[in-house]
């Protein structure tokens, strides 16, 4: 940042105020901001960092619906940090989701985390000095951080926070809120109506959720309060962005409001909706960011839940009745539907899987993977830490099948699908310009295709197995774009030009392209098991320098 103050005042104040971003906390001298590498210019309006980023808004997601969220749930910020540096610059992921990181509620539960009892950063996950490292970390290696931000209730009841802040029933003097700062019936401050009519807008949006209180956005001292804090996460990095949990339940405009205050951060919103006749749907706030797609989840669960549900997806996207996909942020499952609607979970193997691997693969929307822990009642905690993948940690996001996937999405770009070919109706192969893909959901059944891939001739690795350059299983590609494969039941094949085989100059006469039938043993072993990053990983080594170029 040092080469924007190098260029003068004049240079950094040429900035409108609106597109600013906070450096550092609001009380920032002159030369602690000067010696952090950002830019001084006083403003006149409390709104307007008088230390902020050079440069407008933050420049991520750089690679948009081509790049990969991974959502570390409930992860410390420890061990979110060595994941950034170890796993997640190395795999391609573009940005790293991680759990609220403000003081809570007492207790075990994962939901603790989303009752709220002050701004402070003290959570379950860390420290906020560990917080702020986390975030330094991962975007020194090109990892954005989304931060789960709670700016609509605050904790149920009375009671001491897990930072000894002290609470009572709708009042809260750690967060500086008090009864009236809550939307509350007329004439009793501590009451309000409970959420229970999706058809009315005023009821989703001012009545207490399942209980919390409702923070009155729409009141000026108390978005004041929520924008303060919102600025301080956003300072600590040039990569932080936000999740806007249960943003369905509040006003779209108070949330603009709040935004404009901030330097209109990416932001990605939640909004929760299971029919199209309520009142409040993803539309309203599409102009505010990315939103969540539930409908997403919800149909492509049902093309792999069962077999034969793969026919028609040449035409998946917008007319399927799901909301513009370049607003859109799609799962598979989160931890909210985990524990509640999910059709597919990791508890359903290859099914489930496959469902991701397909995700990552569509052009539509931008994919967040799961990266979850094993519970057997669904208000379990989180395992302890550090975070051991395989010992309570499930680790999603390290299996050979999502991480060399995040890699062909890359390199996939933003190219719509294209040169379908289908098997029966379990059976589907497409291309996005330079990566193809075939994908069988059939069980015990394996499927012979010759496929137009359209990537030029050449030895590509198989990726679903490994992206290993010198050992990966091969598929040939001939001059004019075909590969004959087998694909193994459950499983798919992948191939992507970033990712040839280090012989693919040999002579295609002694090729074997049924090197990939001979390893059906291996895809199941490779697709479940974890990767240890220290073995080559040439295809995601040179995504990896590329992204760091444009930190």
């Amino acid at each position: 940042f040092n080469s924007c103050c190098a260029l003068g005042a004049a240079a950094c104040g040429a900035l409108p105020d609106p597109a600013r971003r906070q450096c550092g906390n609001v009380m920032v001298s002159r030369d602690e901001c000067i010696e952090r590498g950002c830019c001084w210019h006083p403003s006149w309006s409390p709104w307007v960092p008088a230390c902020y980023h050079p440069g407008p808004e933050a420049k991520w997601p750089t690679a948009g619906e081509a790049g990969t969220i991974v959502q570390l749930f409930e992860w410390s910020w420890i061990d979110v940090a060595n994941e950034c540096e170890n796993e997640l610059a190395a795999a391609g992921f573009e940005a790293v989701q991680v759990s609220p990181a403000v003081e809570h509620i007492r207790g075990d539960q994962w939901w603790t985390r989303y009752q709220p009892v002050s701004f402070i950063l003290e959570s379950r996950s860390g420290s906020r000095l560990e917080f702020i490292d986390m975030i330094r970390r991962c975007n020194n290696v090109g990892v954005a951080v989304v931060v789960d931000t709670l700016t609509n209730h605050m904790a149920v009841g009375s009671g001491v926070g897990i930072a000894n802040s002290i609470f009572g029933v709708r009042d809260f003097p750690a967060a500086g809120f008090n009864p009236e700062s809550f939307h509350h019936l007329p004439g009793e401050p501590l009451s309000n109506c409970g959420v229970d009519d999706m058809l009315s807008e005023y009821n989703v949006q001012r009545c207490d959720l399942v209980g919390l209180p409702d923070l009155c956005t729409d009141c000026g001292f108390t978005q004041n309060i929520i924008a303060k804090h919102i600025a301080e996460v956003l300072s600590f990095g040039p990569q932080v962005s936000l999740r806007l949990d249960a943003a369905k339940h509040q006003n779209p405009e108070d949330l603009r409001l709040i935004l404009d205050r901030v330097g209109k951060p990416w932001v990605v919103q939640e909004v929760y909706t299971s029919s199209p006749d309520e009142r409040v749907q993803p539309s309203m706030y599409v102009d505010l960011g990315h939103v969540t797609e539930f409908w997403f989840a919800r149909k492509v669960g049902l093309l792999f839940v069962e077999p034969e549900q793969l026919c028609g997806v040449h035409t998946f996207g917008e007319s399927w009745g799901m909301m513009d996909g370049h607003k859109a942020v799609t799962f598979i499952d989160n931890h909210d539907t985990q524990r509640g609607e999910a059709l597919l979970t990791n508890r359903n193997g290859a099914a489930y899987y496959l469902a991701v691997v397909f995700m990552l693969a569509t052009p539509y929307g931008y994919p967040t993977v799961m990266s979850s822990f094993s519970f057997s009642n669904k208000d379990d905690g989180p395992p302890p830490y550090p975070v051991q993948c395989g010992e309570g940690w499930v680790c999603e996001h390290r299996r050979a099948w999502i991480r060399n996937m995040v890699g062909w999405r890359r390199e996939a770009g933003k190219n719509e699908a294209t040169n379908f070919t289908y098997g029966d109706c379990s059976q589907v192969a497409f291309s996005r310009s330079t990566a193809f893909i075939a994908i069988n959901r059939a069980p015990g059944e394996q499927w012979s295709v010759q496929a137009f891939t359209g990537l030029p001739a050449g030895l590509y690795c198989d990726i679903s197995v490994s992206d290993n350059t010198t050992v990966c299983p091969t598929v040939l590609v001939n001059e004019d774009g075909f590969a004959s494969i087998l694909v193994p039941e459950m499983s798919f094949v992948a191939i992507h030009q970033g990712c040839m085989a280090e012989n693919s100059s040999e002579s295609p006469e002694i090729v074997d392209w049924m090197t990939p039938v001979l390893a059906v043993t291996a895809v199941f072993a490779a697709a479940f098991a974890y990767v240890e990053l220290s073995s080559h990983r040439h295809c995601q080594e040179s995504s990896l320098s590329e992204r760091l170029l444009r930190v």
